[in-house]
C-alpha cells in the first residue's frame, strides 16, 4: 500500500516523513530599506496595539462600579405598595414597611425621621448597612391631632448629613372616631 501526502496549491511535495516548520524569529532585514514614513507607521499602530491590549486587561480586572444610589420604600403591611393607612385616630398606631437597600458601593449609616406635618414623631437609626444589604421593618407612627390630608414624611439622611437624601410622603385623615367603611 503505498503513502501520500496531500498538499495544498502552490507548496512542493513533501517527503514521506519530512515536516513543515514555522520560524518565531522576526526578521527585521528588510527595516532598514524601509521609508522613513513606513517606519513610523508601523511603530504607531505597534503602540496602538500594546494601549488597546494594555486598556482591555485593566478593564478586565477592574471591578466596575455602576450608578450609587439608595433603595428607600414604603409598603402596606401586606408587603405590597398598596393598603396604606390613610384612615386613624388621635393616639392610634399607623404601620408600614419601611425597607433601605445600600447601593453605595460602601458602607453607609442612615438615620430616619417619621413626621407627621413637618413635627418629628418617630426616629429610627442609626442604621448601617454593607453594600448590597437590606433593612426591611414594620414602622409605627402615632398622630396626636385631628385633622384631614395630614402629610406623613419618611425622611433619609446618609452618613450624619444635616440635608435629607430622599423624602418618602403618605397622606391621611385622622378623625375622632374613623368611620367603619365595610358597614356602610
Amino acid at each position: 500500500m503505498a503513502r501520500s501526502i496531500i498538499t495544498l496549491s502552490g507548496l512542493s511535495k513533501l517527503p514521506l516523513g519530512g515536516y513543515l516548520a514555522a520560524s518565531s524569529s522576526p526578521n527585521f532585514t528588510g527595516w532598514a530599506e524601509q521609508s522613513r514614513l513606513n517606519k513610523t507607521l508601523s511603530i504607531v499602530l505597534l503602540s496602538v496595539l500594546v494601549a488597546t491590549i494594555g486598556t482591555i486587561v485593566y478593564l478586565a480586572v477592574t471591578p466596575h462600579i455602576g450608578e450609587r444610589f439608595t433603595e428607600f420604600y414604603i409598603l402596606g403591611l401586606e408587603s405590597k405598595a398598596e393598603d396604606y393607612p390613610t384612615e386613624v385616630m388621635p393616639g392610634e398606631e399607623a404601620t408600614v414597611i419601611l425597607g433601605i437597600v445600600n447601593r453605595e458601593y460602601e458602607t453607609t449609616s442612615y438615620r430616619v425621621e417619621v413626621k407627621i406635618d413637618r413635627v418629628i414623631n418617630k426616629e429610627i437609626g442609626p442604621l448601617v448597612l454593607a453594600h448590597e444589604e437590606k433593612w426591611e421593618q414594620e414602622v409605627s407612627f402615632t398622630p396626636t391631632r385631628v385633622g384631614e390630608n395630614q402629610k406623613v414624611e419618611f425622611v433619609l439622611y446618609k452618613d450624619g448629613q444635616e440635608e435629607p437624601s430622599l423624602t418618602l410622603r403618605l397622606w391621611i385623615n385622622v378623625a375622632r372616631s374613623v368611620s367603619n367603611k365595610a358597614n356602610s
